[in-house]
């Protein structure tokens, strides 16, 4: 396991990952850091999750950040007019995982003042390796 910084708040639970996904999605240790990472989040939260109301949860990645960000959403479709411009609703608790390797990656693009364009496309070309991660939960 390559799990480091396991960091249990609150609100969140964060952990880094020096693991790549960028040239190989199939990365066994990867994956074993998210399953190890799920299971910290359901043991420490599993109360919290069963006291709100939540459809489901979302998964986001922020490529220039190089984080996995996973919480419970709440559908808003019966908001009130000009309650929330938004239709979901992020909800706590959540994690987030760090992929090590990803962010430094582009960080070395930033510190070399790639332009937006250049590292937009350098993250389209790099994240279809992370789409086809399907976790069970």
């Amino acid at each position: 396991m390559t799990l480091k910084g396991l960091d249990i708040q609150e609100d969140c639970i964060k952990a880094i990952s020096n693991e790549s996904l960028i040239f190989d999605i199939k990365n066994k240790e990867f994956l074993e850091d998210i399953e190890n990472l799920l299971l910290q989040y359901f043991q420490n939260f599993s109360n919290d999750l069963n006291g709100i109301e939540f459809d489901n949860f979302s998964v986001e990645f922020w490529f220039d950040a190089g984080q996995l960000i996973i919480y419970p959403e709440k559908d808003l479709l019966d908001r009130k007019p000009f309650e929330s411009e938004y239709d979901l609703d992020r909800l706590d608790p959540y994690f987030y995982l760090v992929c090590e390797e990803y962010r430094i990656y582009f960080d070395d693009l930033i510190s070399r003042k790639v332009s937006d364009q250049v590292s937009e496309k350098e993250a389209i070309d790099v994240v279809p390796l992370i789409r086809p991660l399907n976790l069970v939960l």
